[in-house]
């Protein structure tokens, strides 16, 4: 199991932990990742895959995968971190940029707390950006990711995913939007 020295806090709005076994899961998850289409917003901004927009009535294979980590090295933390004692995941879904791609400023809502897995990570300035509009709408949150960090913070918090400048990079992600049910 992950220890505490493994956690960041940036700004005591934003939470980082290395997940321990994902070199192991990695691929797995990767090769699971079959359901998905292009998304592009109303502002032209381009996800090259994702599977947000499907109707799921059972937990897809990739979900499985991940699931059994986040019950093992994540949730122990976050119960003593946050001091909850009840919490679930009311979504979860992946999106695969490429070359270009980008997603704009968002929050999202029908949650209080997400979390980004970085499944796939190449540049480490290409990780999700932050802004905290509660502190100051026009300055982005500095903190350091890397591949196999998950970032868990709240749902209202601004954030976006930068424009992909390398040609020859796919940056993954798994999204995930918690609810906090009851504290301790």
């Amino acid at each position: 199991m992950s220890n505490f020295d493994d956690v960041k806090i940036y700004e005591n709005s934003i939470v980082r932990f290395p997940l321990p076994n994902h070199k192991e899961i990695k691929n797995d998850i990767l090769d699971n990742l079959t359901m998905g289409e292009l998304l592009v917003s109303p502002n032209g901004n381009e996800v090259m895959k994702t599977d947000f927009h499907l109707k799921k009535k059972e937990k897809s294979k990739w979900f499985e995968i991940l699931e059994k980590s986040l019950i093992r090295y994540l949730h122990p933390q976050l119960t003593k971190i946050l001091n909850v004692r009840e919490f679930t995941i009311q979504k979860a879904w992946y999106q695969q940029y490429g070359f270009k791609n980008s997603h704009e400023w968002h929050w999202h809502g029908d949650c209080n707390m997400i979390a980004i897995y970085f499944l796939e990570l190449p540049y480490p300035e290409h990780r999700t950006q932050f802004i905290n509009k509660f502190k100051d709408p026009r300055e982005k949150i500095n903190y350091e990711a890397e591949e196999g960090d998950i970032i868990f913070t709240n749902a209202l918090m601004l954030h976006q995913s930068p424009v992909i400048s390398n040609r020859h990079e796919r940056k993954t992600i798994i999204s995930l939007n918690y609810n906090i049910m009851e504290s301790n």
